[in-house]
């Protein structure tokens, strides 16, 4: 038979205030982290997934990798 865990006292309203001050702290690295690093993973990811050319004219070849890929493939099979 399992025996039931004893439950955790709720915090206090101190501790709760403790808590919540540390975060006007942790925002500014927050929006750091999400300006230098995020945005640009984020643009990173949508760049390989279409025809982006990152210096000069968009080309009207088929040299994104997503197209070569699937020509490959479909020689292949």
């Amino acid at each position: 038979m399992a025996t039931a865990l004893p439950l955790r006292p709720k915090a206090s309203a101190h501790t709760r205030n403790r808590s919540r001050a540390g975060m006007p702290f942790a925002l500014p690295t927050a929006l750091v982290v999400g300006v230098f690093f995020a945005v640009p993973l984020g643009l990173l990811v949508w760049m390989s997934f279409n025809d982006w050319p990152l210096i000069g004219e968009r080309r009207g070849d088929s040299s994104h990798w997503s197209t070569r890929i699937r020509t490959s493939c479909l020689r292949a099979a």
